[in-house]
């Protein structure tokens, strides 16, 4: 059941991606590794090379930043292990029940490993990368029916091949969404290797010189391992409500409560200020918004799209366009302030009411509240109108509808609604379960 959800999320984030770059560059750069082969193109059909599938859909599904999250390793762990699992099915024609036990086992064995290393992981690596490296390899290995050995051979190799630095979220750039293509094939890779007989040094994740001490301080290997066999990882994923980072969603629902309980209208609103973590700025601070990337990556955009159209499903519009034709929307993006506070409470979400809405809140924030766990990570949101009324709400993620795990309306709301806003073409589902029991066709 949760490997089938997280299936439909996967698609419902790959279906407008296949559409965009990187995916239609990496189609051409890869073009002698298409159109032969056993896996497919989801959303194009045409057939390809294990590897290039795995590729062109590992960075299609992690273009317009709907992918589903673990979210107390900060990982995506479907683009990268969906995709190297449906590749090497496909390859094997594999049928859906041994699909879905591979995305188990990758979803599994990567995010209880991304717990081993975080949070000081996430300081300079971006999980997504390397995390989804294990994910793909084990999700590939699981497909292709590998025995012990070859498992271990399979994630000894692709642990050396982790990389992706979050240096790559702070500039305009195609190289985020390469991240998850490039895990899902070195998974790939090194699971069909080791079927074939390539070895690999067993202890390449706790080894002295190895994955958690070079690329985590601390590492605590002990996490791999609590509750296993108890509890399993793939019941925890949650899904996006809002098609940007996750950095953003605090903020967005804070200020859309905010305009739902005061029904105010974007002209009445002056300014807003969003006080938030260190973090959030550093990967979404930026001031201009010209590009859908650049608009995903950005406290202001996302929160003034909320307050300008009281929603933001078509938030994955791109941005240089609607502030173009968007006379509200562009004076709020402008008129957004964001700052950075680094004591947010726990799971505390209050509404002020400020008569003479000058005073900055913030620093009482501050003074009350406790320092923030990798889990507890929330922002300030203030709404000034032009009475001089200034409504504020403090906000935590845990109050997230994008951060909820949702059903499976809400996932299937999801998938039709990247067709209706990106190709409004129904027969691009069918392309994409074409030939495979998958997601439940035929049991």
């Amino acid at each position: 059941h949760h490997a089938r959800r997280c299936g439909i999320d996967w698609a419902a984030a790959l279906l407008p991606g296949m559409r965009c770059a990187p995916a239609t560059v990496l189609m051409e750069a890869l073009a002698d590794e298409l159109d032969h082969g056993r896996a497919r193109l989801p959303v194009y059909g045409r057939a390809s090379a294990t590897r290039a599938a795995a590729r062109i859909t590992g960075a299609g599904s992690h273009t317009v930043e709907f992918d589903d999250i673990y979210r107390a390793g900060g990982y995506h762990p479907g683009s990268p292990t969906i995709s190297a699992a449906m590749a090497a099915a496909q390859a094997t024609d594999a049928d859906g029940e041994t699909f879905l036990r591979g995305v188990i086992a990758g979803y599994e064995i990567s995010t209880r490993i991304c717990e081993a290393v975080m949070p000081s992981h996430y300081v300079y690596w971006h999980t997504t990368a390397t995390i989804g490296c294990i994910g793909a390899a084990a999700a590939a290995a699981t497909v292709l029916r590998l025995d012990r050995q070859q498992f271990i051979h399979a994630i000894a190799n692709v642990t050396t091949h982790m990389a992706g630095l979050q240096q790559a979220f702070r500039t305009e750039s195609m190289t985020k969404p390469m991240h998850a293509g490039h895990a899902a094939d070195v998974g790939v890779m090194t699971a069909l290797a080791a079927r074939h007989g390539l070895t690999g040094t067993p202890d390449m994740l706790e080894g002295e010189l190895g994955f958690g001490a070079a690329m985590s301080k601390g590492a605590d290997w002990s996490k791999a391992t609590a509750g296993l066999g108890e509890r399993y990882n793939i019941t925890e994923i949650t899904f996006k409500n809002h098609g940007s980072c996750g950095h953003t969603f605090a903020a967005i629902d804070g200020a859309l409560v905010l305009q739902r309980e005061h029904a105010s209208r974007p002209e009445q609103i002056e300014s807003i200020r969003i006080e938030t973590y260190g973090q959030a700025t550093d990967i979404c601070g930026r001031d201009d918004v010209s590009s859908a990337f650049e608009g995903r990556f950005s406290l202001r955009f996302p929160v003034a799209s909320g307050n300008a159209r009281s929603a933001i499903d078509n938030f994955d519009a791109n941005p240089a366009t609607a502030l173009g034709q968007d006379a509200q929307l562009d004076r709020l993006a402008c008129a957004i302030l964001h700052g950075v506070f680094d004591q947010i409470g726990h799971h505390l979400l209050k509404l002020f009411l400020v008569d003479e809405g000058t005073e900055a809140l913030g620093p009482l924030f501050q003074s009350q509240l406790a320092a923030p766990s990798f889990d507890d990570r929330g922002q300030f949101v203030a709404n000034l109108f032009q009475p001089g009324a200034q409504f504020d709400r403090f906000a935590l993620q845990p109050d997230s509808a994008g951060l909820d795990p949702g059903g499976i309306e809400h996932l299937l709301h999801h998938l039709f609604q990247s067709l209706r806003l990106f190709h409004n073409d129904l027969g691009l589902l069918a392309n994409l379960l074409r030939g495979s029991d998958a997601f439940g066709i035929g049991h």
